[in-house]
């Protein structure tokens, strides 16, 4: 199921993929910088976020950047248990707070499928904005 990038769907479309493929099964959803995602209600994230958890068949869900809020993260923290496929989770740039943020990291380990998650904030106060001269690890560090 792929929505965003342009297709102005948002979530939506996603739920429409989803449903649609969930007889065959889909492998991934990507739902990524999506104006009209980014727009979306409470209610229709909450849905995205139930058909998400009734989708056995799903490997990889990235949902970048389309206002994702606290709300949606705590109930996908309780949905990532059933997850039990699941491999990559992105929610990377979305309006998680802190709590929802907590919520969604103490679920992780109930899931023993995924391999890779990212859930970067949607920005950082100056005061812990990350400072690098090269690729090497050892030479970044937070400015404070």
């Amino acid at each position: 199921a792929r929505a965003g990038g342009g297709g102005g769907g948002g979530v939506p479309e996603a739920l429409h993929a989803l449903r649609d493929m969930s007889r065959g099964g889909p492998k991934a959803l990507r739902l990524l910088h999506d104006a009209a995602a980014a727009r979306a209600s409470l209610p229709e994230q909450l849905t995205l976020g139930s058909a998400i958890r009734d989708c056995a068949t799903l490997r990889t869900c990235q949902l970048v950047n389309v206002g994702l809020g606290s709300a949606w993260a705590e109930a996908f923290a309780r949905a990532l248990p059933h997850l039990t496929g699941l491999r990559l989770l992105d929610v990377a740039y979305n309006l998680i707070g802190d709590e929802a943020m907590r919520a969604l990291t103490a679920a992780l380990p109930s899931n023993h499928s995924l391999v890779w998650v990212t859930a970067l904030p949607q920005w950082l106060p100056p005061c812990c904005a990350y400072s690098c001269s090269s690729v090497s690890p050892s030479t970044c560090s937070v400015s404070k």
